[in-house]
């Protein structure tokens, strides 16, 4: 009998692995048999089980409705509602085109011209359940906020569009990382995000955050202005292995001297063995740093990205 990680399984049905596991934990969707390591172990059943809920969590069903359900009923489901138009076939569920995704773009940005948050709120939803983290990091989120931050900056929306979104990102963002901590396994590397003391741009981390998932890391997400003591002191207590700190551009100079220290007092502080992952645009003294192998400097989310696929 072929046996399944829970990464394998992710990449099969499409469907986020912290998903995987809150379905169940909180539904018992699948129960999957343990390794002597304690990891999941799925059949093929399971996974034929997992790509109905799929296609019917995204027809509109409610998970805690079907969750229970045989493969026979949740296939006579599928059937029932197959012949209605507004129901997305299965094979197309995980197959949104680089076109389909600049519509919803330019989409999101209509409704929130025009604040339509609702809308916004439920076209986030649907893209949630058929996008993987990553591609939701790349394809949606990334190029969405630079075209507002761009269209901001040229005068065509205002701060409280900026704002309006910004608030909407990250209770959706946050319902993943929520996801995340109700169902943590505390077998997974620990990655801790944050920015330093000071710092309140937190979206650069919130896509971190979504990449590490998608890698089916653990994160603690500590969110942004965090005095470094205090970034130390929690690093300790949970035996985090890797800081993401994200930074943004800015010419000042005492944000660079800040940003030096910061880097200074935690590399400082921890073994050679964990990372400290500095991302963004941030400027620094780098000549200080020559000699310092746990600071890995990362300025993209692809950078970031192929470091998290390794890790």
């Amino acid at each position: 009998m072929s046996i399944y990680s829970i990464s394998q399984v992710s990449k099969i049905t499409e469907i986020p692995a912290l998903t995987l596991r809150a379905w169940e934990n909180r539904y018992q969707a699948v129960t999957p048999n343990r390794s002597t390591s304690g990891y999941r172990e799925y059949t093929k059943s399971d996974i034929k089980k997992l790509r109905y809920l799929k296609a019917l969590t995204t027809q509109g069903h409610s998970i805690s409705k079907v969750a229970n359900k045989s493969i026979k009923e949740l296939e006579a489901l599928i059937k029932e509602y197959e012949g209605h138009s507004y129901i997305i076939n299965e094979k197309a569920l995980n197959t949104l085109k680089e076109s389909e995704i600049e519509k919803i773009v330019e989409g999101l940005l209509l409704a929130l011209k025009e604040y339509r948050l609702e809308i916004i709120t439920h076209e986030l939803k649907k893209i949630k359940l058929n996008l993987r983290p990553k591609d939701l990091v790349f394809k949606v989120l990334s190029p969405l906020l630079q075209r507002v931050g761009q269209m901001v900056y040229d005068e065509r929306l205002s701060i409280s569009h900026e704002h309006a979104l910004s608030s909407i990102i990250k209770f959706h963002i946050g319902q993943y990382i929520y996801s995340e901590y109700e169902s943590s396994s505390g077998q997974r590397q620990k990655i801790a995000l944050t920015t330093m003391e000071g710092e309140l741009h937190e979206f650069g981390i919130l896509l971190a955050s979504l990449l590490c998932l998608e890698y089916d890391h653990e994160i603690i997400y500590l969110g942004p202005n965090l005095p470094p003591l205090a970034l130390l002191e929690t690093v300790k207590a949970l035996d985090i292995s890797t800081i993401i700190i994200g930074t943004h551009y800015s010419a000042k100079k005492s944000y660079s001297n800040n940003l030096t220290e910061y880097i200074r007092t935690i590399t400082y502080n921890i073994s050679k063995s964990q990372k400290l992952i500095l991302g963004g645009p941030g400027r620094y003294n780098k000549d200080q740093f020559k000699n310092t192998k746990n600071l890995l400097p990362m300025e993209s989310f692809i950078e970031l990205d192929k470091y998290l696929a390794q890790l």
